[in-house]
């Protein structure tokens, strides 16, 4: 699965309320501009994504929160093994696992925030519009 997929989940499932699913972030589509092409889904407020691959979370987030603006979980691979030190000794999965859930850490971070700021903006246009 990758995120451009995702739109079919935020297109033909509006309940969906939490999704656990491999998603591969390695690419971002663009952002969609079109307001007759353009999904918002806004009831997912959980999204648990594995050990899924990921390479930018900012631009991943911008994406996630225009997709599904009520986010605000993320679960990764076995995530409670993270709060423990880096272990030198850990192997390349583990170190995958790692460095994936960091990263969607900075997302869970991230996708509030620019929900928040889409809102923002969404009003002021409104206002000046009229």
């Amino acid at each position: 699965m990758t995120l451009l997929e995702l739109r079919a989940f935020a297109a033909h499932c509006k309940d969906l309320v939490s999704l656990s699913i491999n998603v591969d972030s390695s690419t971002v589509p663009p952002f969609e501009n079109s307001p007759e092409t353009r999904i918002s889904q806004r009831r997912l407020y959980s999204l648990d994504v594995a050990a899924s691959p990921i390479s930018d979370p900012p631009t991943v987030a911008q994406f996630l929160s225009g997709l599904f603006p009520a986010l605000r979980g993320f679960g990764t691979l076995a995530e409670w093994r993270w709060d423990d030190p880096v272990d030198d000794d850990d192997d390349e999965e583990t170190a995958h696992a790692r460095a994936c859930h960091a990263q969607w850490k900075q997302v869970e971070a991230l996708v509030p925030i620019i929900a928040a700021i889409r809102r923002e903006e969404l009003e002021w246009a409104q206002v000046s519009t009229g």
